[in-house]
């Protein structure tokens, strides 16, 4: 359009030519007519009023411009949320036999068993004394049994008699308290006792051990063996203690990196951008993401003659 409006003049004058020997007998361009009539040159001339713009033969003025709608699309497999087209993309899981940690799988009984295997230093399990001692924790020790000490022991205000073994109240009484005996009897005077309590003793030097009192004259260390603990085995060096306990693996199913697990499958959520479409009422045209609506009627007609002679 720009290109036929700055060369119109030389494109006047070739059509001109063009008409004088025949080869055409008028011609339009942009909005501009000529037509050969009588040997005459009539150049039809197209113009519009204050506001409105020549388009071809008509005169169009803008009268109202508003944003145009958006309408969000998105590819047939794709469905929109939210100004986005989203999809799920799905695979089968992937299936795993697993060990507990620090397990390992039986290569020969896969995928049934899960094994591990555990060493450590043999240890000091058992001590034991030589005859005449006897042990103590890790010391050995040769103890001899005495025999505790007894004693007889009156309430005050009595007296012990060996020969009898009984507390003699001192003094006599027309009748025994309570809790005491009657001795001797003079008269309506009697004499009272009780039985004394015995109490038993370790002699100096010793401790009381289960009833016994015990004199230890010597303490050694305790000789011991080697061993393992419940369970364990000695390796075949006799220097550690071996065990191995069995686990069952468990089935796990997992994804690849993005996916996310959904009972048997695994799904990734594809999202991008929709589609945007532009869209106007009728009546309106869409200009720039803009709804348009124009004043159309025909434009003004003047000729202009120019003298032509074959």
């Amino acid at each position: 359009m720009k290109f036929l409006k700055k060369n119109y003049g030389f494109i006047v004058l070739i059509v001109a030519v063009l008409i004088s020997v025949g080869l055409i007998s008028s011609f339009s361009i942009n909005g501009n007519d000529t037509k050969k009539e009588n040997n005459e040159l009539k150049r039809i001339i197209y113009t519009c009023d204050d506001e409105y713009e020549l388009l071809d033969d008509r005169c169009i003025k803008e009268i109202e411009k508003i944003p145009a709608k958006i309408e969000y699309k998105c590819e047939s497999d794709y469905k929109l949320q939210n100004k986005k087209c989203t999809k799920s993309d799905y695979k089968d899981a992937e299936a795993k036999w697993l060990c507990p940690s620090g397990y390992t799988m039986r290569k020969e009984k896969y995928p049934d068993l899960c094994y591990k295997i555990t060493t450590k230093p043999m240890e000091k399990m058992i001590y034991y004394c030589s005859n005449g001692y006897i042990l103590n924790g890790t010391k050995c020790e040769k103890q001899e049994i005495v025999k505790k000490i007894t004693t007889n022991v009156c309430p005050s205000a009595s007296t012990y008699d060996a020969a009898t073994n009984r507390c003699n109240l001192v003094g006599v009484f027309t009748s025994c308290p309570s809790g005491t005996s009657v001795g001797n009897r003079n008269g309506k005077y009697v004499t009272c006792y009780t039985r004394p309590s015995v109490t038993y003793e370790c002699p100096s030097g010793t401790t009381s051990s289960g009833g016994n009192c015990i004199s230890k004259k010597e303490v050694v260390e305790a000789k011991y063996v080697r061993g393992c603990a419940k369970d364990y085995t000695v390796t075949s060096d006799g220097e550690n203690c071996t065990k191995t306990d069995y686990e069952a693996p468990s089935y796990k199913l997992s994804c690849d990196s993005g996916y996310k697990l959904n009972k048997d499958n695994c799904v990734k959520t594809i999202t991008k951008d929709a589609n945007k479409e532009y869209l106007c009422n009728d009546g309106y045209d869409l200009v720039d993401e803009k709804c348009i609506k124009y004043d159309v009627k025909d434009a003004n007609i003047t000729y202009k003659t120019v003298n032509f002679t074959n």
